[in-house]
């Protein structure tokens, strides 16, 4: 049986700084808000927003060693930037360490950095919680704020855009995942 919410929020605050549990406890507030705008069960919400980030304060070079241990799929952008994989590494920490069965909390947790294609719900509210929260102040957050109270695709549009941009502008590679995800989002959203 998974353990309660407030069972892993004692566990997890023990694990992470007080700098992403503060950042998570508002990804919180966020996807519960959006979980009863939408429908979509709370308690799911609310459960993917606090662990969503359980592996970002992992080593890069740990994060590698602890997906391919894993057996999970490692692509040229996460081997060029380790940080990516903190969504995927942490679902299975959920899993293993904290006893989190639920499978779309672990799909949200996945996911929650890059998206992906054919996002449920809960995949889009962990998501677009995590790049809105109060504290986040980069460039398009408002509008994403504002394209979430009618939304979650046009939101999540936004943010893949922002994101693409951001990246482009510094270099980066982009991860296959937010390129599908924004495809994805222009076929669903013009259909």
């Amino acid at each position: 049986m998974q353990p309660s919410f407030e069972e892993l929020k004692q566990q997890y605050s023990q694990a992470v700084t007080s700098q992403i549990l503060s950042h998570n406890l508002r990804v919180v507030e966020v996807a519960r808000g959006l979980a009863q705008k939408y429908g979509v069960e709370t308690g799911q919400a609310e459960l993917a927003a606090l662990l969503h980030d359980v592996a970002w304060e992992v080593p890069s070079e740990k994060l590698l060693a602890m997906a391919e241990a894993e057996g999970l799929e490692v692509n040229l952008v996460e081997r060029h930037a380790p940080i990516l994989l903190h969504g995927p590494v942490g679902a299975v920490l959920l899993r293993r360490d904290y006893g989190v069965t639920d499978e779309a909390v672990l799909q949200a947790v996945r996911y929650h950095t890059t998206g992906r294609s054919g996002a449920g719900l809960l995949e889009l509210i962990t998501f677009l919680a995590d790049k809105i929260e109060p504290a986040v102040e980069l460039a398009g957050v408002e509008e994403v704020r504002f394209l979430v109270g009618s939304s979650l695709e046009k939101a999540a549009m936004k943010e893949a855009n922002c994101l693409i941009v951001d990246q482009l502008s510094r270099g980066y590679m982009l991860h296959p995942h937010l390129i599908e995800m924004r495809n994805w989002l222009i076929d669903k959203l013009s259909a």
